[in-house]
């Protein structure tokens, strides 16, 4: 997603590291939200982007709005970035 969109290897990044800080301007990350959509079955607001600074940030939302879908249980998380805990 984000190394196709912004043509660098982002496979380095930790959670902490906020994404304008890589250089991926708005309408990439509006390509990065299009590819979640697609990937995850899941629709992402405005509202729901606000807080998105950090790919930590991106981690916590997709796991928050899967459980919110059903599509995802405590067990199935708990080997993602903050998955194990409610963000």
């Amino acid at each position: 997603m984000a190394t196709e969109i912004a043509e660098k290897d982002f496979s380095h990044v930790g959670e902490e590291q906020k994404i304008a800080e890589l250089g991926i301007d708005s309408l990439g990350v509006m390509e990065l939200v299009a590819d979640v959509e697609d990937e995850f079955g899941l629709t992402i607001t405005d509202g729901e982007l606000r807080d998105v600074v950090t790919f930590g940030d991106v981690s916590l939302t997709i796991v928050k709005m899967l459980r919110e879908a059903g599509k995802l249980d405590e067990a199935d998380a708990s080997g993602v970035a903050g998955g194990g805990a409610e963000p």
